[in-house]
């Protein structure tokens, strides 16, 4: 097999170590007209209410900054912050004067130290009548994640659709002088290291219910595939086969997951459990098939190959049938399925050009260039909505955590440290 470079995700492996509590409510129904400007609603956050003088003002504001983050994120809203203050429905009027149709408010106690109560309301300008209330409860250190609860049930209502604010992203990162396992919030905050491995960990993915993880560690000399729960606890060794056992994907039902192994062989790709039996095998090639991603139903399977001289992406059913090669030009690898199975976007790297991410729909092939900067960009990771796509990028000189908008629009930095960073995974 001839590659040009050797970063990306599967072809990693290939190419170096082949050898070796919570309430919703809705109000009464009522008639409302929702109204947007531009594409988004027209939303007012006012400033949140103390429940009792003992709430600790900063760490209110500071939640008020969590939600405002996160509706900013979503490009759902057109969202006005600056305000008069709600207390009564009545009060909600001034805020169709200066460009809301809905307002949230949201009284708040947080004691320090000890419980978070978040009581919120969405409220319609024009009636002044109560939408949505939302009653969160938690303790401090959970505040953040009280807030990104709150913000889920706006986008929902607004959208039909709930937000990503709780997801997770894990990715590797050499900041400690060796590949280690780290996981973070949807936004890049709170990045914890999950291994210690002291080796290198490659390929981490996150189960569809966001509770596991599973990755690659050479904590032992050989690739083998590990399991953990996602808050680092339960680490468990499942596969151990003689060479490489790497860039898994989970399957839809959660209870197995599609994996390349090279036993007695070419790598192909095989369907594991959870315990790490062997299910059947998928692939029966003579060259290298890698990198799987299931469709959202779980019947069909995306994957890279060689098979043709150079690596391309190919779709196939999950019980042998059905091959169709999907990429006809370049280097192409990193296939990821779109949550709504219509796009899968993949890398593609063309002579001596740096690697890009493209996107190409399933039914029609047309394919489309999403990235366009200097330096390469690569594994990219749809958000659970499929409305954002995450991935690393040398554009700034180091290998940084990017995120975009599906049609490649609005490219910016979401995660960035002393270390290099690659292969990221976003799920719930």
């Amino acid at each position: 097999m001839k590659f040009r470079r050797a970063l990306l995700s599967s072809l990693t492996a290939l190419l170096f170590f082949c050898p070796a509590g919570v309430r919703v409510s809705a109000a009464d129904p009522i008639d409302i007209e929702i109204q947007r400007t531009a594409g988004r609603f027209n939303l007012g956050v006012a400033a949140f209410n103390p429940q009792d003088k003992s709430t600790d003002q900063k760490r209110m504001n500071e939640l008020r900054d969590v939600i405002i983050a996160d509706l900013t994120f979503s490009k759902n809203f057109n969202l006005v912050t600056e305000g008069p203050g709600v207390v009564k429905n009545k009060d909600v009027v001034a805020w169709g004067k200066i460009g809301s149709d809905s307002v949230l408010a949201a009284h708040v106690k947080i004691r320090p130290g000890s419980d978070v109560d978040i009581s919120a309301r969405l409220i319609d300008v024009g009636s002044a009548k109560e939408n949505l209330s939302i009653r969160k409860k938690g303790s401090v250190p959970s505040m953040r994640a009280l807030g990104h609860e709150v913000a889920n049930e706006i986008v929902k209502f607004f959208t039909g659709q709930a937000g990503i604010f709780t997801s997770k992203i894990a990715f590797v990162n050499d900041v400690a002088g060796r590949k280690e396992l780290f996981l973070m919030d949807y936004d890049g905050k709170n990045a914890r290291r999950l291994t210690n491995d002291n080796s290198i960990v490659i390929l981490p993915r996150i189960s569809w219910d966001g509770q596991k993880v599973i990755f690659t560690s050479y904590v032992r000399g050989n690739p083998d595939l590990y399991i953990m729960n996602r808050d680092g606890s339960g680490r468990q060794r499942i596969s151990e086969q003689s060479g490489l056992n790497v860039s898994p994907s989970w399957a839809p039902n959660g209870e197995e997951f599609a994996l390349t192994l090279s036993i007695n062989g070419p790598p192909n790709i095989y369907l594991m459990d959870k315990q790490g039996h062997i299910k059947r095998r998928v692939t029966d090639s003579q060259e290298a098939d890698t990198a799987p991603s299931f469709s959202p139903d779980g019947s069909q399977l995306v994957f890279t190959s060689d098979r043709a001289g150079s690596p391309h992406i190919y779709i196939m059913n999950l019980d042998g049938t059905g091959l169709r090669r999907l990429t006809t030009a370049g280097h192409c690898d990193s296939a990821a399925w779109s949550p709504d199975g219509q796009t899968i976007v993949y890398v593609k790297g063309q002579g001596s050009d740096p690697f890009d991410i493209y996107s190409i729909e399933v039914q029609t092939g047309i394919e489309r260039r999403l990235t366009w900067a200097k330096g390469n960009s690569e594994n990219p990771t749809w958000s659970p909505d499929g409305r954002f796509i995450a991935f690393v990028t040398s554009r700034r000189g180091k290998y940084e955590l990017f995120v975009m908008a599906a049609d490649g629009s609005d490219q910016r930095p979401l995660f960035t440290n002393n270390g290099q960073t690659s292969t990221p995974h976003w799920s719930n």
